[in-house]
């Protein structure tokens, strides 16, 4: 089981997660890792345009990676594909994706989704935590 305080963008999200072998499990750390190269700001700027701009919590950007890739463009403008490919690289190395056979983010997240078959996207759920 992996360590909370491995990664503390997911914790400063206020996730849990209580096994690594789920599809959203694997994602989240995807994006923690690749967010941590530049800086756990990054990472929190994102989440926190992606849940103002659709209301829905950081677990649910598998669900609607369209519009997670939007607010990456519309925050960082043309530095947003470095951040873009960054990520597909982290999903690519977790999942053993040909990163040559990515056409972005959405793709990566496609691709990732197949190679779990016995979770299907919409029965996954991080617990949310309240830190309070």
């Amino acid at each position: 089981m992996l360590e909370y305080s491995q990664f503390p963008l997911l914790e400063s999200w206020g996730l849990l997660f209580p096994m690594y072998d789920n599809l959203k499990t694997k994602i989240l750390v995807s994006l923690s890792l690749a967010f941590e190269r530049y800086g756990g700001m990054v990472g929190r700027l994102l989440v926190r345009n992606f849940e103002k701009k659709t209301g829905l919590a950081p677990s649910e950007i598998l669900e609607r990676p369209e519009e997670f890739v939007s607010c990456i463009y519309e925050i960082f403008g043309a530095g947003a594909k470095s951040i873009e490919d960054t990520i597909v690289e982290e999903i690519c190395r977790e999942f053993s994706i040909d990163a040559s056979k990515v056409s972005g983010l959405v793709d990566a997240l496609h691709l990732a989704s197949k190679k779990i078959p016995s979770y299907p996207v919409q029965n996954l759920n991080l617990v949310q935590v309240n830190h309070n």
